[in-house]
């Protein structure tokens, strides 16, 4: 049984690097990435947490695994 395909960047972290540059601009493309266009501190935080909340979300998204559908897991483990 094959084995499921992991994410490009995974693979060459790992130090796989059997895939010409054309074929990871093809996976790349074809991966599957959920938008992180609407990431902001939910209303019911209150305002020191909303500033941790920022700090923490603008990190997540600048190495790539924050997304809209994580805001309110990071809002409640912050406000736990």
């Amino acid at each position: 049984m094959a084995r499921p395909r992991q994410p490009v960047d995974l693979l060459l972290v790992k130090g796989k690097k059997n895939l010409t540059k054309k074929e990871i601009a093809e996976r790349r493309e074809q991966e599957i990435k959920a938008p992180d266009d609407k990431v902001k501190a939910p209303s019911y935080l209150p305002k020191d947490l909303k500033r941790e909340f920022k700090k923490i979300a603008d990190e997540l998204k600048n190495i790539g695994i924050m997304t809209n559908l994580d805001v309110d897991a990071l809002a409640r483990f912050l406000f736990a």
